[in-house]
């Protein structure tokens, strides 16, 4: 049905389990006919696989269960306005993997559930993500994510792209390993706001932000392990981080900063 769908065509699966990978490659529907993949029943329509897009435009895939894949979803070649909204991804070591570069995607409303056991701050958690992006025009809103190392964020692997207005929003993080959000490798116009980050090594990372501005602002980080906001060079400093009116609750020392090299840092208003 994949292989043979033109723009407009709407691919509804009825309740049952589906075993196997699936694969969206060289498939483009427009702006106003996608291709769309659909479950009838989120919870009993279930994908026992990855759903792999690669190379394809105007694709959405909605309302399904997707399990036991490795990953829950790939996209390993450039894709363009690509939607995945309203699934429950889960058993899985990475949640959406979309490294190399990728123009317009919309990942919303999902919830996201890896394989770590709540508690895990070791290393081993460090490498399984639950949203990884990299590209130009990408949001991230409404998704509730819990068992992974690094839980939303950015990637240097960008296939030559640099991350420019990226919108990560209105997410819930119940809990990490290591970082809530990422906001490392930023280039510009990139932002974090209104999500809730909870039970996490640390909980924003700006580790680093090439040319900026990358905007944090009016997020709540509870139970931080470490510390809520992590400004540290990875490859040079930082430049143009704007953190304003943010609230953040935990135990011992409000924000004790390991790092060095914050230039061009704005910090204000924060609880």
């Amino acid at each position: 049905a994949i292989q043979a769908a033109q723009p407009g065509a709407v691919i509804l699966l009825k309740k049952g389990l589906y075993k196997g990978n699936i694969s969206i490659n060289g498939k483009s529907g427009t702006a106003d006919k996608p291709i769309v993949i659909r479950g009838t029943d989120k919870s009993e329509c279930v994908i026992n696989g990855r759903i792999t897009i690669a190379s394809s435009k105007y694709i959405q895939v909605e309302n399904l269960t997707v399990q036991r894949g490795g990953y829950g979803f790939y996209l390993p070649k450039r894709c363009d306005s690509i939607t995945i909204r309203d699934n429950l991804i889960l058993r899985i070591d990475e949640g959406v993997v979309a490294k190399q570069g990728h123009r317009n995607l919309y990942i919303a409303n999902n919830v996201i559930i890896g394989d770590n056991v709540i508690g895990d701050r070791s290393r081993a958690t460090w490498n399984d993500e639950g949203i990884v992006l990299s590209g130009e025009g990408l949001e991230l809103a409404n998704n509730t994510l819990a068992g992974f190392g690094d839980t939303i964020g950015m990637t240097h692997r960008t296939g030559g792209m640099s991350n420019r207005a990226i919108d990560m929003h209105h997410n819930l993080v119940i809990w990490t390993g290591d970082d809530g959000v990422e906001m490392d490798f930023s280039d510009r116009n990139c932002a974090a706001h209104h999500n809730l980050f909870a039970n996490s090594t640390n909980g924003i990372s700006c580790q680093m932000v090439w040319n900026g501005p990358a905007y944090v602002f009016k997020n709540v980080l509870y139970n931080i392990y470490r510390g809520p906001y992590k400004i540290k060079p990875e490859r040079a400093g930082n430049f143009g981080v704007f953190i304003f009116n943010n609230t953040t609750i935990s135990s011992g020392m409000a924000w004790l900063n390991y790092s060095t090299e914050g230039n061009e840092l704005h910090f204000q208003n924060n609880l």
